[in-house]
């Protein structure tokens, strides 16, 4: 089934809309993670190294929005579509790179 929702990234300067997995853990009495995969292409140019990219991103505010997609008002039962609109804020600790895999291309 289609997840019906508008997700956007924010990592300091940088915007992502589109991107390979995105995954949340807000445990209970503990510190919320996340982890999202990018192409590189998304990050840099063709042919350019993502390491300068990458260390910049070290520190960086974070912020993840996900939100009901538009032309549903409809279908839902809602009076405030911001009530349904889910907001995680976080700090870039951790950048992890690797080499494309097949399912990539």
């Amino acid at each position: 089934m289609a997840l019906q929702t508008s997700t956007t990234i924010t990592i300091g300067d940088i915007i992502i809309d589109n991107f390979s997995n995105l995954k949340i853990n807000q445990d209970i009495h503990a510190h919320n993670t996340f982890s999202v995969e990018v192409r590189q292409d998304l990050l840099v140019p063709e042919f350019k190294s993502v390491m300068p990219v990458s260390q910049r991103l070290y520190g960086e505010k974070v912020i993840i929005e996900v939100k009901p997609a538009e032309g549903l008002e409809d279908l839902l039962f809602f009076n405030n579509r911001n009530d349904y609109v889910l907001h995680f804020s976080g700090i870039v600790t951790k950048i992890k790179t690797r080499k494309s895999r097949f399912e990539d291309l």
